[in-house]
């Protein structure tokens, strides 16, 4: 897998307090690895954080006015 936006995956990561589950949408493609015989790489461009509510079981999504444009 290659980043190419490593900074917003740290602060993704980072806002996390190990109390409340989050959810992220990874946004890229995938594309020949010629290092492995039919090896494929995921290229993440960015991460999409959608509104939701967590909590130690899970997350619930809400409304989200932007997600058609996602």
């Amino acid at each position: 897998m290659s980043f190419y936006n490593k900074e917003e995956m740290k602060n993704f990561v980072t806002k996390c307090d190990f109390i409340k589950q989050r959810v992220g949408f990874l946004v890229g493609w995938y594309a020949e690895d010629k290092n492995y015989k039919n090896g494929v790489r995921c290229i993440v461009e960015g991460i999409y954080e959608p509104p939701q509510e967590g909590s130690v079981e899970g997350f619930v999504l809400l409304k989200d006015n932007f997600f058609k444009s996602v």
